[in-house]
């Protein structure tokens, strides 16, 4: 459970959108991860806790390159979307 503001923004707004890490589980062969998944978008389960997990902090850790890698490889802009420009989002 978040313990400060900033926490709180992120597991509140982390409920409705799919991130890289949902996608993985939703592309996966793994039914129980993809029950999961859906209860916790739905409100209906705590969300796991990847504070610990090395691909999912080299993945924040990344965030800016691959946002700019993306905006140069496809022309496409994050703009206009707020999720995605605070770290996690």
């Amino acid at each position: 459970m978040p313990t400060n503001i900033v926490e709180f923004c992120k597991f509140s707004t982390r409920r409705f959108f799919i991130g890289g890490s949902d996608a993985r589980i939703i592309m996966g062969i793994d039914e129980a991860a993809l029950v999961r998944l859906w209860q916790e978008k739905r409100g209906e389960a705590e969300p796991q806790d990847y504070s610990e997990n090395l691909i999912v902090q080299l993945g924040v850790a990344t965030e800016p390159l691959n946002r700019r890698w993306y905006e140069r490889t496809t022309g496409a802009s994050h703009q206009g979307r707020p999720e995605l420009d605070s770290p996690s989002g």
